[in-house]
């Protein structure tokens, strides 16, 4: 009987310990905040999608005029931003992007065939829906 009074004794010490040491401890955050394009009145709305270790932020950037109007972006720790829409697009976005640089995304061109993307530096490859690569 001593024995689990003392061990039941220890067990309600160390919980008040551990309880007050996790009482004591506090997360710290920050967070950045930008805009896609400071000089244009008509800024367009940033949809982040991704984020890597580097801090480079990639999503869409819609504008809310002749829609739809969206390009891929890619927001760099520096502050340098690069759009990314193919020429035979309506509308593209990334989701995205690793450690590397290699960027996933997809586009729609004029026929509205969506087609998924991969992007390294400038090199790219993308999938119709059927599957053949281009």
């Amino acid at each position: 009987m001593l024995v689990s009074f003392r061990i039941f004794s220890a067990c309600i010490v160390l919980s008040v310990i551990s309880g007050i040491q996790l009482q004591a401890q506090k997360a710290t955050c920050s967070f950045n905040t930008w805009v896609l394009n400071p000089n244009n009145p008509s800024n367009p709305a940033a949809f982040a999608t991704g984020v890597n270790d580097n801090r480079t932020v990639v999503g869409a950037a819609t504008y809310y005029f002749n829609k739809p109007n969206s390009s891929g972006f890619v927001h760099y720790f520096s502050g340098k931003i690069t759009y990314w829409r193919p020429a035979n697009a309506k509308y593209s976005g990334f989701g995205r992007r690793d450690n590397l640089g290699n960027t996933t995304g997809f586009y729609v061109d004029t026929l509205g065939t969506q087609h998924a993307v991969y992007l390294h530096g400038s090199h790219h490859s993308h999938r119709s829906p059927k599957g053949c690569v281009s």
